[in-house]
């Protein structure tokens, strides 16, 4: 069995690897390196050497990275073939070989050959001793040449055959080369590349990338789009502010129906000319009065007050004199 193993930098970067626990990514960290060259691994001593929990395990299960082969959690790493390429020529069967095509009959197996370096012992065409003994003349001819490049022609002949029987025994599966190219292109894509571009940003202005930002993120790109989120990073950087204040941006934009650079262009202008013809100023707006409402308030006359004479205010005086004796005499 091999001493060294690797993992898939697309199984353990991913979004689904990621969200789980930093405990049960270490564990399957250690699944993976204590697995034989079948995938298949005892986890409950794993699970001790480390000390691992058994919830751990189960998030593994249910994220459908390992399947467990029995009660003695014996398990299976699902994505083993593409954590690791095992040579037909170096390979050693499992001991859980049955189980796990009893309970995963259609995980694949590589079938172990004989190392294609390890050369047959070849007869001594050309001894140099006869059968009685007696030494032969060991003085090099044309027919001893001939005869020892026919012996080297004869084991390259023997190794070339022996590399033939194990791609003929071992074909090349179609699907497999197809899902490597692909996985190829993905890992080269301009997306994957603009992705990381975006963490960059995020990470020259706010500060250290967690798997919390990189998801949330990654689901304002899918909300937004990546250009939208990128400006609302550079919007928020010049006002000195944290990524949530570029979410509120996106927000907005949202909300407005800005949904391209060109759309974000016309908003800014349409922003600066309402500014513009407000002059900066809030707009107060005055109520003023008809003209009708005007004339009847300037045009209606006062009534006079009435004019009173001297004789009758001295009459009004001399009547009030003459009741005041009667109101003494009553109290």
């Amino acid at each position: 069995m091999a001493q060294r193993r690797m993992l898939s930098k697309r199984i353990v970067t991913s979004a689904k690897f990621i969200r789980m626990p930093v405990s049960s990514r270490d564990l399957y960290f250690y699944l993976v390196l204590e697995a034989d060259d079948d995938g298949i691994v005892e986890a409950f001593s794993v699970m001790r050497l480390i000390g691992a929990s058994d919830d751990d395990l189960r998030i593994l299960v249910a994220k459908g990275f390992v399947i467990m082969l029995n009660d003695d959690l014996v398990a299976y790493i699902t994505d083993w073939t593409e954590n690791n390429h095992i040579r037909a020529d170096r390979k050693t069967d499992s001991i859980y070989q049955k189980l796990l095509l009893s309970v995963v009959p259609n995980a694949k197996i590589v079938k172990p050959k004989q190392r294609a370096d390890v050369k047959k012992k070849l007869p001594d065409k050309n001894p140099k001793q006869l059968p009685s003994g007696q030494p032969m003349d060991v003085q090099r001819t044309a027919q001893d040449r001939v005869g020892k490049d026919s012996v080297v022609q004869d084991s390259l002949g023997e190794i070339s055959s022996e590399q033939d029987s194990v791609v003929q025994d071992n074909p090349v599966d179609v699907d497999d080369v197809a899902d490597h190219e692909s996985n190829n292109q993905e890992t080269s894509s301009p997306t994957k590349t603009a992705t990381k571009s975006i963490y960059d940003i995020y990470q020259e202005n706010f500060g250290l990338v967690s798997p919390f930002i990189i998801d949330t993120i990654r689901q304002d790109v899918e909300e937004y789009g990546q250009d939208l989120v990128i400006e609302a990073m550079k919007r928020a950087k010049l006002n000195q502010a944290k990524y949530v204040y570029a979410q509120g941006i996106l927000s907005n934009w949202h909300d407005a129906g800005v949904k391209t650079l060109e759309d974000v262009k016309a908003a800014d202008i349409q922003y600066i000319n309402q500014k513009k013809y407000s002059g900066g100023r809030k707009l107060v707006q005055k109520e003023t009065l008809p003209d009708w409402a005007k004339d009847m308030t300037s045009s209606q006359p006062k009534s006079p007050e009435p004019e009173i004479s001297q004789q009758d205010l001295n009459e009004k005086l001399r009547r009030l004199r003459e009741n005041l004796p009667d109101a003494n005499e009553h109290n």
